[in-house]
């Protein structure tokens, strides 16, 4: 007895040593489905999260390093996994079902017309989750042809099993909701949100997979010409070009004139090691040996004068290959010799004369 009530006792002191909103019905953790519509700030971030659903960084670079790019160094990881044929129907590294996203999208939609937002504001988030869905859409159709699609929140009460819809259900989904969210979305948007060109490049790229051999094996021309045109749309904006220094390619942090969409990672909330992930351990802030290149890679640069190397007029010399190549290579390529940045455990920044050699670093 005398340890339960000095335990009451303890108990009735923290409370009443707590804050007073200790107990708050209106506690951010508590929000309830329909508070979010009738707080801007909490809309706002509704949309917000399905920006993080966006696919970024892949830690094994995948996709590089099971084509003629490159290879990871660990036997363990997707990649080498996926060369050894270790994939299957219950072990698929590349795997991309988001209908979990697919639904906050549409809770989204189906709520959006309450929300308490201005028109304005309400017209630009329609359209950026718009174009956040059909991007959804579209890289899982990519992985498997023809998907359910499914625009509204289910229920219980409805019949889950949804019927696959066709390859040309698909796109034509996927086209026509862009095709609105042009419509609603501002031609200029902040980095890391989807405006006006965003989704004429989306609708652009889907169109081109729709008319490509793999999904248009009949070769119907009007497929390529609806591609041509909605590419050629987003060229005669004449607002974007090819950035005009590789080696500063990731490190300007102004506005980029080839950038059309952006994913923004930011710490520690968002983060990737792609930069450190492709150096020597040595620079590598203890993450290295993701994506090394292969020779295929090496050997497509051509040279400065822009000849493939295989052409006897290119001046190659096979005994001297890193000299005279194109200014790509030297952006992308670490070789004997080279000059590379990076750091072992955080900052400083040094940097070192790169040796492949054994026993070199």
């Amino acid at each position: 007895n005398i340890i339960k009530r000095y335990t009451w006792m303890l108990v009735a002191f923290c409370l009443a040593s707590c804050s007073g909103n200790f107990l708050d019905p209106a506690n951010p953790t508590g929000i309830t489905a329909d508070e979010v519509w009738k707080d801007p700030n909490l809309v706002e971030m509704f949309v917000n999260g399905l920006y993080n659903d966006r696919p970024g960084y892949d830690y094994s670079n995948t996709q590089d390093n099971i084509t003629d790019e490159g290879r990871c160094n660990y036997p363990g990881d997707r990649p080498n996994q996926m060369l050894a044929g270790q994939w299957d129907e219950s072990y698929n590294p590349i795997e991309f079902w988001k209908y979990d996203a697919v639904r906050k999208t549409n809770e989204f939609m189906a709520n959006a017309d309450k929300a308490n937002v201005t028109e304005e504001t309400r017209t630009r988030l329609k359209g950026e989750v718009r174009f956040l869905r059909a991007f959804l859409y579209f890289d899982m159709v990519k992985r498997y042809g023809g998907v359910p699609i499914i625009d509204k929140p289910q229920t219980l009460d409805d019949d889950l099993l949804v019927k696959r819809n066709t390859l040309e259900e698909c796109f034509d989904f996927i086209v026509k909701e862009l095709d609105i969210a042009i419509g609603e979305l501002p031609d200029n948007a902040p980095r890391g949100r989807a405006g006006k060109v965003a989704a004429m490049a989306l609708k652009g790229r889907a169109l081109l997979y729709f008319a490509s051999p793999l999904y248009n094996a009949g070769g119907t021309a009007s497929r390529w010409e609806d591609a041509a045109k909605a590419n050629k749309a987003i060229i005669d904006l004449n607002k974007y070009s090819l950035f005009s220094n590789l080696n500063t390619l990731w490190l300007e942090k102004g506005a980029n004139p080839e950038a059309l969409f952006e994913i923004q990672y930011r710490l520690p909330e968002k983060q990737h090691s792609w930069d450190a992930g492709l150096r020597p351990l040595i620079l590598a802030n203890n993450n290295a040996g993701q994506l090394s290149p292969l020779q295929e890679l090496v050997d497509a640069f051509p040279m400065k004068n822009g000849k493939a190397i295989t052409d006897p007029t290119s001046g190659y010399d096979e005994n001297n290959p890193y000299v005279g190549r194109d200014d790509r290579f030297y952006a992308f390529i670490a070789f004997n010799g080279s000059k590379v940045k990076g750091t072992s455990s955080g900052p400083p920044v040094k940097e070192i004369t790169l040796e492949t050699y054994k026993g070199g670093r």
